[in-house]
């Protein structure tokens, strides 16, 4: 593909389907392919389909960027938002990513206001609260770095209960 000839390398990409299910990553170059080349409706219907078909979190984050780099904004959000509503680690991973969206965007406020939902959810998660201070720092309103540094400190006393993060 990167030679430049999408059909050639859309048709390995198909004889590598044939030979066994559908993975993420052939549906991940054949969408990455499509686009570059300008069909997007295609790529779109690809990703459409296997969020279909495989209800996953990798298949709606997939989705969601792709939307997103697309300008697809309300429907990237409403995928992102989809990936909050998984369980345990995931829908951690789906409030950060969700965070990150709307940061990205310039939606300070929302992206704060979705890391603290997070956070109620999982209040253990170090990833959400990292990422919650880091959104509150750079929104560096007063009441915020009171906010960050509360988490900051918090951080640290988790750290130093840690036996994983003392060595």
């Amino acid at each position: 593909w990167q030679t430049g000839d999408a059909d050639e390398a859309l048709k390995y990409i198909k004889e590598a389907e044939e030979l066994g299910p559908s993975s993420l990553a052939l549906m991940a170059a054949k969408v990455s392919i499509l686009r570059a080349e300008g069909s997007t409706e295609k790529a779109q219907q690809i990703l459409d389909n296997y969020v279909a078909d495989n209800d996953s979190f990798e298949a709606y984050r997939i989705r969601a960027a792709y939307l997103a780099q697309e300008g697809a904004f309300e429907q990237a959000a409403q995928d992102y938002t989809k990936l909050t509503t998984l369980g345990g680690e995931e829908g951690a991973a789906g409030y950060d990513l969700l965070g990150s969206f709307y940061a990205r965007n310039q939606q300070l406020d929302k992206c704060i206001e979705v890391l603290e939902q997070g956070l109620d959810e999982h209040p253990e998660d170090l990833r959400l609260k990292r990422s919650l201070m880091m959104s509150l720092l750079i929104r560096d309103l007063e009441q915020d770095r009171e906010k960050a540094t509360e988490i900051l400190t918090q951080l640290d006393e988790d750290r130093a209960r840690d036996p994983e993060l003392q060595q």
